[in-house]
């Protein structure tokens, strides 16, 4: 896994194993790669000190700050690279965070977004709807492969499906 282009350093063999699972809603990651994502996420926020703006959830383990979408933005691009290939799955902040929807008042402009990757205990990645959200997931069991393609779902119809060329 890299963050802006940079390793986070975790050893090939924590990750064991990736699950593509769209019945899963979020990105569950070994405890390695989880915490040095967090970290990432919730220490280089672009208006200062994140804690300034973070949301309390009724999860310990949400990640969640006010922003606006320009400050969603400036966040890095989380990238997961698997073994066998040179093309890795670049996920935008926009593909690893999610909206909560909460019942507060928020500044103008702000809304509340949560890091959509949690701690599974275990090695192994499981990739869920979360950050396949505008994606076509190719699944070529017969050579063992996987795509992703990047679409927009809300138009999306058979005939303008890459599947269909």
């Amino acid at each position: 896994m890299q963050m802006g282009g940079k390793s986070f350093g975790v050893e090939k063999r924590r990750y064991q194993a990736t699950i593509i699972d769209t019945g899963t809603t979020f990105l569950y990651l070994p405890p390695e790669a989880y915490r040095r994502l967090r970290m990432s996420y919730t220490s280089t926020c672009p208006w200062g000190a994140c804690n300034a703006r973070k949301h309390k959830t009724r999860y310990n383990d949400e990640f969640c700050f006010a922003m606006t979408q320009a400050e969603l933005n400036t966040f890095e691009t989380l990238s997961l690279v698997f073994d066998g290939t040179s093309k890795p799955l670049h996920l935008t902040p926009g593909e690893y965070t999610y909206e909560l929807h909460a019942r507060v008042t928020l500044p103008a402009g702000q809304a509340i977004h949560c890091l959509a990757a949690f701690d599974n205990k275990h090695a192994g990645v499981v990739l869920g709807a979360a950050v396949l959200r505008n994606r076509e997931v190719i699944l070529d069991r017969a050579n063992r492969r996987v795509g992703f393609v990047r679409a927009v779902c809300e138009t999306a119809t058979p005939a303008s499906s890459i599947l269909s060329n």
